[in-house]
């Protein structure tokens, strides 16, 4: 061995080292991501294979039409279509048919004819019905239990929409309904009113605390720009998306839900919903209908058993329990002060079915078996008054 190869030897094994040092951190390196991609296939494979298939698309597509209006958050578009989409805590899908009057149910005639008798109901979700599949939601059950009773020309529209509250409801029977030309009008709302009530203050009145819904800025609904749309044909990305939007958000099926748990409601917020229904009353006087007022049943009761418990979404009003219980009760004292001040009839369906677990979804929403029990109940109370009243 030459002199130069002699004092060069020793840096060539180093450098030969750091090559194998090299070698060793790539291949560690590409056995990594090879496991992550491994992982990430196995992953998607396993959402598509256990779990539905959904995009911001689909959602959308499966979902109720809402569109914004000035007069109320929210209301539907005349689609006179079906819409197919699976309640929360419902397993089965369930289809949906809105007419070209943005209401549920089939078509009905405008101006309406002479011998029929209308009635509108008008509601959140809990009269829309979102656990009865078409036909048999509750509104339309009492139709169909008073045409058996003899009552052939009568008419039951269901103008529900999930979300809404007494104040929704008088905008709409203000700038849309009345054009319906209802004979009788029942309104049968608490739950979403509720979610207000603690609310609203002398700063916050309902004009600064409500505004008009933006379909358009739902995160579960639209893409977040180009890459969030190329990234939403992974299901496991938009399985982790879903779940990310709903912690940022802190939303539900029905809205954002609040960390609070108080025990009381504000005063407030129970003088809005009496206007609202004094308001209602007024107006439905004043185009010739007959108001009627509907204290809203609830799974909520003092006795509630903590399967029950579980089934109440506390967070989306911000009451505890004993909360929940005195709203419930005091929105029915203000329902019976505003039926004695206005001389209407009002039908107290609150302490009636109050607390019956085997009528209920959850703290509101009816099971098909529930709504057949509203309505039956609902029924035999119009029963006497439209005998009563033939010509309306």
């Amino acid at each position: 061995m030459s002199e130069v190869s002699s004092r060069y030897s020793p840096f060539r094994t180093l450098l030969g080292s750091a090559w194998v040092q090299i070698d060793l951190s790539a291949f560690r390196l590409l056995g990594v991501l090879v496991f992550i991609v491994i992982t990430l296939i196995c992953g998607e494979i396993f959402v598509r294979l256990f779990f539905s298939y959904h995009t911001p698309d689909t959602v959308k597509n499966h979902s109720l039409p809402y569109v914004p209006t000035v007069y109320a958050r929210t209301m539907f578009a005349p689609v006179n279509d079906r819409i197919e989409m699976t309640p929360v805590k419902v397993m089965s899908a369930k289809t949906y048919f809105i007419n070209e009057h943005g209401s549920r149910g089939a078509s009905f005639k405008l101006p309406k004819p002479p011998e029929v008798r209308r009635i509108v109901v008008l509601g959140g979700s809990t009269v829309f019905d979102l656990n009865a599949d078409e036909g048999f939601d509750w509104p339309h059950l009492v139709e169909k239990f008073l045409k058996e009773k003899g009552h052939h020309q009568i008419e039951v529209i269901n103008a529900g929409v999930p979300g809404a509250t007494t104040s929704d409801s008088v905008g709409r029977l203000y700038a849309e309904i009345w054009q319906w030309e209802p004979d009788y009008l029942l309104i049968y709302e608490a739950w979403n009113d509720i979610k207000y009530f603690n609310s609203l203050s002398y700063d916050t009145p309902l004009i600064r605390l409500v505004k008009p819904a933006n379909p358009n800025a739902d995160p579960f609904k639209n893409y977040q720009g180009t890459m969030d749309y190329l990234l939403s044909y992974s299901q496991l990305y938009v399985k982790v998306r879903s779940r990310y939007f709903a912690w940022k958000h802190r939303v539900g099926s029905e809205g954002r839900l609040k960390s609070e748990r108080r025990d009381n409601v504000g005063d407030l917020g129970l003088a809005q919903f009496r206007l609202n229904l004094e308001t209602f009353v007024d107006i439905s006087r004043n185009i010739h209908a007959t108001p009627i007022l509907v204290t809203q049943a609830t799974l909520v009761s003092p006795t509630n058993a903590e399967e029950d418990r579980e089934k109440i979404a506390y967070g989306y009003v911000g009451l505890s329990h004993e909360g929940i219980l005195q709203a419930y009760e005091k929105c029915r004292q203000v329902v019976w002060g505003v039926a004695r001040e206005k001389k209407v009839d009002a039908l107290d369906l609150l302490p009636q079915l109050q607390g019956k677990s085997e009528l209920f979804q959850d703290h509101d929403h009816t099971n098909p078996r529930g709504s057949e029990e509203v309505a039956r109940r609902v029924a035999d109370f119009l029963d006497p008054l439209l005998k009563h009243n033939p010509e309306r």
